[in-house]
């Protein structure tokens, strides 16, 4: 059973284009290729699209993505590592609007240091793309460095 949140949580307006199903919700993130990450900047919110992969856990979406060890995402997330995503897929366009849905999530950065569950997050994010995990390119020698993301507070939209 998908637990959403309110208190602290995201209100959708639009009750009617709202969903619930746990399952179809992990059918969006499923069939989205990306994700966009919201931190807190000074004056601004920061928003990158990044590619992921995830699991479902105990009935929990966890997202894994991953960075270059610097540069501003790395600076905010240390800063404050309460992030905000976002997945959608457009399924159509007409009029001046679209067919489409989202899930939108909020969530804390934790970084993965154990080799194993780096191991973990990396098949899982090559999964997701499509691609094969390569024992040539063994995640320990790679710089690049993997946060783990559990979503709280998820909704999701249908829009027809």
């Amino acid at each position: 059973m998908l637990k959403i949140s309110i208190k602290g949580g995201i209100i959708i307006r639009r009750k009617d284009l709202e969903v619930t199903d746990f399952n179809e919700i992990v059918n969006f993130i499923d069939s989205s290729e990306v994700v966009r990450l919201g931190l807190k900047d000074d004056d601004y919110a920061y928003v990158v699209p990044l590619a992921f992969g995830y699991e479902v856990v105990n009935n929990e979406i966890i997202i894994y993505i991953h960075s270059a060890s610097e540069g501003h995402k790395i600076d905010l997330i240390n800063r404050n590592s309460n992030v905000f995503v976002e997945f959608d897929n457009i399924i159509r366009f007409y009029d001046i609007t679209c067919k489409y849905n989202s899930v939108m999530a909020h969530g804390h950065a934790e970084l993965v240091e154990d080799i194993e569950d780096k191991t973990h997050a990396y098949k899982l994010m090559l999964k997701h793309c499509k691609l094969e995990y390569n024992e040539i390119n063994k995640i320990a020698e790679c710089p690049a460095i993997v946060y783990k993301i559990i979503l709280k507070d998820i909704t999701a939209k249908y829009h027809e």
